[in-house]
């Protein structure tokens, strides 16, 4: 369960009937600057890559580009949308497959220089997931941009059990003053 992005919970209804949501996940650079990116690859094998461009432009029509491409087997697009113009908020209300019963929410592309690096994280004091965000947000945020991290539930009781993960960024560029430079992340192997 992601806490960064807890305004954008990924559902599975246990009602078939019902919409579900899925975030997007996907940490690359674009581009261009400002792309969000759509990971449609639960959704090819029904739609076609164009199929998936058509939808975007009819729930969001003031979209300029939309750009099809795949790392391995994760297909995605790399949509643009300037923020003066993007008056459906294509961030909070995705793209909707409705015979699919599937909402797909982007992510944000990162920088061109970035590098991407993904923690496992255990031993996680057991707090609430308030407290929770409050002490990974701090503890983290002086390693790098947070793109993400969250917790594991188990999930038939929802019970947080003390391990959880980050997904953060810390490329910096050298005209940082050096008090607002990131820590180094150093690894240790036992």
């Amino acid at each position: 369960m992601s806490l960064l992005h807890n305004d954008l919970v990924s559902t599975t209804p246990t009602d078939e009937s019902a919409m579900r949501t899925q975030i997007s996940c996907i940490y690359r650079s674009s581009r261009y600057r400002d792309a969000f990116l759509f990971d449609i690859s639960k959704c090819t094998p029904t739609y076609t890559e164009r199929q998936c461009m058509k939808l975007v432009k009819q729930q969001h029509p003031h979209a300029h580009a939309c750009i099809p491409l795949n790392d391995g087997p994760k297909r995605y697009l790399e949509v643009y949308i300037t923020p003066v113009n993007d008056t459906n908020d294509i961030l909070h209300k995705g793209i909707i497959f409705d015979d699919l019963k599937l909402t797909i929410l982007p992510c944000t592309a990162v920088a061109d220089q970035s590098h991407v690096v993904t923690l496992k994280l255990s031993r996680i004091p057991l707090y609430t997931d308030d407290l929770v965000y409050e002490g990974l947000q701090k503890s983290l945020s002086v390693f790098g941009r947070l793109l993400d991290f969250g917790v594991y539930k188990d999930k038939d009781t929802d019970f947080f059990m003390g391990n959880g993960y980050a997904v953060l960024d810390p490329f910096q560029h050298d005209d940082i003053a050096a008090e607002l430079k990131y820590a180094n992340l150093v690894s240790l192997l036992s």
